[in-house]
């Protein structure tokens, strides 16, 4: 579609320690080597989704000075890491995705058989849209949609530019 995308991988290990790693940058094309850093991703470490988001919220801010900006976390839905488990957890991924949504920066949290209870996940990611499913074949019907409900909700805050012409 033309969009510009870029996908990080991250895991943590402690507060000190957020480790996110670049498997495709935004000006890059799908490639052999794009392809071949998904084929060897293996679950490592915990997972401290606030500073994943806080991180690629970030990244989009920055470094892509675009109008509209779409976070999507794939997830299974449980923040957790050395102190930073149940409600501690879940309350900084909370906090980091209404962090985003003030910076203008849409989110979609895709939740991959989880196991966790869509109640459960929605209380989590209460400031994000949600897309849970138990096989992965089942986003393509539902992806677009919650994509654009994300960026509406984020663009209908924008401030009204001034007019400086007064």
């Amino acid at each position: 579609l033309g969009d510009s995308v870029a996908v990080f991988g991250f895991r943590s290990w402690g507060r000190k320690l957020v480790h996110v790693v670049r498997l495709k940058g935004h000006l890059e094309r799908w490639s052999g080597r794009v392809a071949e850093s998904f084929r060897l991703l293996e679950p490592v470490g915990y997972t401290r989704i606030g500073a994943a988001i806080r991180h690629g919220t970030r990244l989009l801010t920055h470094s892509v000075r675009l109008p509209n900006r779409l976070l999507v976390l794939i997830t299974d839905g449980i923040a957790y890491d050395q102190d930073y488990e149940q409600s501690f957890g879940e309350g900084d991924t909370r906090k980091s995705l209404l962090e985003a949504k003030a910076a203008g920066t849409a989110c979609v949290c895709l939740c991959i058989g989880s196991g966790v209870h869509t109640e459960k996940l929605k209380e989590i990611f209460g400031a994000a849209n949600i897309l849970a499913v138990d096989d992965p074949e089942q986003i393509v019907g539902h992806i677009r949609m919650v994509c654009k409900q994300a960026v509406a909700s984020v663009s209908k805050r924008r401030l009204i530019p001034v007019d400086r012409s007064r």
